[in-house]
């Protein structure tokens, strides 16, 4: 792929000859292509943009006419869309129709399935209702189930966690940088959260650790929260697809859940249904017939919280807005409190 930087670059030429070289255009051309904006999330950078492509009458394309372009950074979400999603069941997640990557490595665009028509999302940052919660829910852990303990996880995935984002990584940077952060949070961060991060790091208990378990590893998204599923709507046959894939990671199954529900929920909902969904995960990882008891679900989940207090650090310093870094700092202190974590320590 030429080193495509943004939308205004991908003419009809370009895409008809790009169509033709990777087999999907057998005749005709593309006549125009009309971009309909970004991503209505208002925080990151996606760089996700609806299009409606014009072909010839004579075309012979399989690809629709409605798509989603997304330039990802990196070569994680391209790897995931060319080798790991050949390991998901069929409708698991947005068909990608095409994935190109520029010869460093650095970025990829994806031709990704225009789903707005069969499914939608809550409004940013309002979670979806309970039954689309525990229905989500369900999805991740089949996802779990599927990858729980499986060997690829070290010879075909583990290599690729030398690139791009992963949690390990990340939290190293959070690390590394809590002076700076606790000089410039002053005193709008208490003494007694302070000494939390010292006695984190002090304990001998490292299982709070991404990469380190107790009990099991899988595949994880890596940035999973409630509005990177897709859910049908009322008049479509269709489920729940996930979407972007640019942080899969490896490590235990909580690890998505606590990000999910404790860092991104305020505590007078987490604590009414945080008990609920956890049980939905529990029974679906069970139901797959894999020995994994609620008492060690409990502690994985609780564990995985730890972590979550080096989230908004890792944000700030990679200068994510306030919008998502000083919620999340909020948020992921309180539910530290709220599931007893000081006692693992």
């Amino acid at each position: 792929m030429q080193n495509i930087t943004g939308i205004e670059e991908i003419t009809p030429t370009w895409l008809t000859e790009t169509f033709q070289k990777t087999g999907h255009l057998a005749s005709g051309s593309v006549e125009n292509i009309v971009f309909q904006g970004g991503s209505d999330i208002p925080v990151g950078t996606p760089k996700i943009h609806k299009a409606v492509i014009t072909y010839s009458k004579d075309v012979d394309c399989d690809i629709p006419s409605n798509i989603i372009f997304k330039f990802a950074s990196r070569e994680k979400e391209y790897y995931f869309y060319k080798n790991i999603v050949k390991r998901l069941p069929q409708r698991f997640v947005p068909i990608c129709y095409l994935a190109l990557q520029n010869k460093e490595k650095s970025q990829a665009l994806l031709l990704i399935e225009d789903l707005s028509r069969t499914h939608s999302q809550t409004e940013w940052p309002v979670v979806p209702n309970f039954k689309d919660c525990k229905q989500a829910i369900g999805k991740l852990a089949a996802l779990h189930a599927l990858w729980w303990n499986h060997p690829h996880l070290d010879t075909d995935l583990l290599p690729m966690l030398t690139h791009g984002n992963y949690w390990y990584g990340r939290l190293e940077e959070a690390i590394e940088k809590i002076p700076t952060f606790l000089d410039f949070i002053g005193d709008r961060l208490s003494s007694k959260r302070r000494k939390i991060y010292e006695r984190v790091l002090g304990s001998s208990n490292l299982f709070w650790r991404p990469e380190r378990f107790r009990f099991s590893r899988t595949f994880l998204h890596g940035d999973i929260h409630f509005w990177n599923f897709l859910f049908p709507n009322v008049n479509s046959d269709t489920g729940i697809r996930i979407i972007d894939w640019n942080s899969w990671d490896i490590g235990r199954g909580t690890n998505d859940l606590a990000y999910m529900i404790g860092l991104h929920w305020y505590p007078s909902l987490r604590q009414r249904l945080e008990k609920d969904l956890l049980r939905t995960y529990h029974e679906t990882i069970m139901d797959t017939g894999i020995a994994y008891s609620w008492d060690e679900c409990w502690l994985d989940y609780r564990e995985s919280n730890i972590m979550n207090l080096f989230i908004p650090i890792w944000q700030w310093q990679r200068n994510l807005s306030a919008t998502v870094w000083w919620s999340h700092l909020e948020r992921s202190h309180l539910t530290f409190d709220d599931l007893d974590c000081s006692e693992l320590l």
